[in-house]
């Protein structure tokens, strides 16, 4: 789940934000964020904004609720720190100076999108996960297993089976409306990078018909996969 888009300085990977506690990352990702490549990384948007939004006080409108359940959903389940997390620390640890952090939206942005996503489709989200206390865990441990195995069309269809993507206004904005504001930038760094770029974005944006990789590719650009897992 690692790409060069031919012709360019520009790399393409799928990540895990997070991991099950004890589970490596996958092998392509200690290439992909070496010290000899990366320059600059791209990620989805800063972490410690998106951060902030996670904790939902009382009378808060359904999406804040449902955040906030699956926060505490996901604090149950042992977990390790992502691919994120280790390009961040690499950017603060390399001497002289780490690969430059950049990213490709601000949380407020993807919040908007999500608060376009009528309160009805939250309230049926909501009652599904308290229905399903055990999805959370089950979308970790598919969804990792495929991210080893490279199998990116799998995670689509893992994503759309146990997890909030289920439904599809918020699979629309969580994934394919925030795919088609990705798609200019990625394709303008793929002509314009003079700098060797890593893109770094959660593999479930990756795969499908809406997926970064058949858009690209339906846009002209070649990518080439440089490491099976």
């Amino acid at each position: 789940m690692y790409f060069q888009i031919a012709g360019s300085n520009v790399r393409i990977g799928g990540t895990m934000h997070c991991v099950p506690r004890g589970k490596p990352l996958a092998h392509w990702v200690h290439d992909a964020i070496a010290i000899t490549w990366a320059r600059v990384i791209y990620l989805e948007h800063d972490k410690y904004e998106s951060d902030r939004g996670l904790f939902a006080p009382p009378g808060s409108p359904p999406l804040a609720q449902f955040f906030a359940l699956t926060a505490d959903v996901l604090d149950l389940i042992p977990l390790d720190e992502g691919v994120e997390q280790l390009a961040m620390a690499r950017s603060r640890a390399i001497p002289p100076s780490g690969p430059r952090l950049e990213f490709l939206e601000t949380a407020t942005q993807v919040n908007t999108l999500l608060d376009g996503v009528a309160d009805a489709v939250w309230d049926e989200a909501v009652c599904w996960s308290l229905e399903h206390p055990g999805s959370s865990k089950q979308l970790l441990e598919l969804s990792y297993q495929a991210w080893i195995d490279g199998d990116f069309e799998e995670i689509d269809q893992i994503s759309s089976l146990h997890s909030r993507n289920r439904f599809p206004p918020i699979k629309n904005a969580l994934i394919s409306a925030r795919n088609c504001r990705w798609l200019p930038i990625i394709r303008e760094l793929a002509h314009s990078a003079t700098e060797p770029t890593l893109v770094l974005v959660g593999v479930a944006h990756i795969g499908g018909s809406e997926g970064l990789l058949s858009k690209l590719a339906a846009g002209g650009l070649k990518l080439h996969a440089l490491v099976d897992q």
